[in-house]
This record gives structure tokens, sequence and C-alpha cells, in this order.
């Protein structure tokens, strides 16, 4: 497998793998093992996959509360009908 062709990439990398077996062989060095997963070996990944779950918390705490406020607009001062 070429992971380059005339300085135009052919393969992207892939972040996080499950397993070692899922890492080509010709890239196997460029990866490291964290946390019961395959990392590739990059300076500031680290800080990326950190950005990420702040993301998904922001964006999960967001939903929550635009149910909640939707609830709370279809009945004002917390009458029911």
């Amino acid at each position: 497998m070429r992971l380059f062709e005339k300085g135009k990439r052919i393969m992207p990398l892939k972040l996080k793998l499950k397993s070692k077996d899922e890492i080509p062989a010709e890239v196997q060095s460029l990866y490291v093992e964290r946390d019961g997963a395959w990392v590739l070996d990059v300076e500031g990944a680290a800080d990326a996959v950190q950005l990420r779950a702040k993301l998904d918390e922001f964006r999960t705490n967001n939903f929550a509360l635009a149910k909640e406020r939707d609830e709370l607009s279809c009945c004002p001062l917390g009458f029911t009908v």
C-alpha cells in the first residue's frame, strides 16, 4: 500500500483506531496505545480530542436546555391545559 504518490496523498490516516490490526503495516510505528485504543502520535492530537469531547458536552447540554425551554413556554406560569 502506498501512502503518497508524487506528493499527493492517497490514504488519509485515522486519528484513533480500536485495534492494532486496523493499522496498515507501513504506518504502525506512527501509532501508540492509549486507554485501550491506538492513537496517531501527533502533536496537538490530544487537544483536538479534548475539544471534541467538550463540543459534544456543550451540544448535549444545549439540546436539553432547548427542550426544557420549549416545555416551559407551552404553559406560562406553570398552568397546564
